[in-house]
């Protein structure tokens, strides 16, 4: 199970952790002694912001809150089988959709201070584990990619391995080094350099499509910028400031009763 899956805390002090069975089944298991860890989701709907919860029987609830920093659009679970789910609210319905086999295939490192092409292809949903060679070492990252079909774009997430994650929803797009570095906001992270470049050149194209990934678009990894020195790590992040749920003034409300989740797409 990925370490930092939602353990959210009941009315009665009973502590409960969010899984995921192979099939993609979602249900909370009763644990004790864990670090609490609560979950704010963005509705890919309606895009309210609402935080997980669970009642005293192991059922989930949803709350419209304000809009937090931490909150996401999705999170990532593991069965204990090694299947990996992404997690997310359609229409204040928790959905999982299947985003990684059981087994990763696994690309061999390249040496360190080289860049190294990922080898990705144009599969909607998928997912692999590499061993980066960057920043003077081999760092694995487990990596998982989703194309957007409305929006006409990759998006990727990255897990450590301890199975944190690490950033998600990151864009795929184009651009000449060190500008085009997708993780340069990132380099507290320490995580290396990631390039996405076309071969062909074609100056109409600024993003790989459903075809083009891993053929016309290579993502290149790298070096973190500046490696060597100490990375400066932001010192705090603003929220956004948005109304609450019921409007000004308004307490947060549930939103409908408490039901089990099991709502699969």
């Amino acid at each position: 199970m990925i370490p930092n899956s939602p353990i959210l805390l009941d009315s009665g002090g009973q502590q409960w952790q969010l899984s995921v069975t192979d099939d993609g089944v979602l249900f909370f298991q009763a644990v004790s002694g864990q670090v609490l860890s609560p979950a704010y989701l963005v509705d890919q709907v309606s895009g309210t912001t609402y935080q997980l919860g669970v009642t005293t029987s192991g059922m989930a609830t949803l709350t419209a809150v304000a809009a937090t920093y931490d909150r996401t659009q999705q999170f990532l679970l593991e069965s204990s089988s090694g299947v990996f789910y992404r997690v997310r609210i359609y229409s204040v319905f928790l959905t999982t959709q299947k985003i990684g086999p059981a087994r990763f295939p696994r690309i061999p490192p390249r040496p360190t201070g080289d860049a190294q092409i990922v080898p990705l292809n144009s599969d909607p949903n998928q997912s692999l584990l590499v061993p980066l060679g960057i920043d003077g070492g081999t760092m694995q990252l487990s990596m998982f990619l989703h194309y957007n079909q409305v929006a006409q774009y990759w998006l990727g997430s990255l897990v450590d391995s301890s199975g944190n994650l690490l950033l998600d929803s990151l864009p795929l797009v184009t651009g000449n080094a060190p500008a085009g570095n997708l993780l340069k906001q990132f380099a507290w992270l320490s995580i290396g350099s990631a390039t996405v470049i076309s071969v062909s050149g074609d100056p109409t194209k600024q993003v790989p499509d459903d075809t083009d990934l891993g053929t016309d678009f290579l993502l290149l990894w790298s070096d973190t910028p500046g490696y060597g020195s100490v990375p400066a790590v932001p010192q705090s992040i603003s929220a956004e400031t948005t109304g609450s749920a019921g409007g000004s003034g308004s307490p947060l409300r549930p939103i409908g009763p408490a039901f089990p989740i099991n709502f699969r797409v």
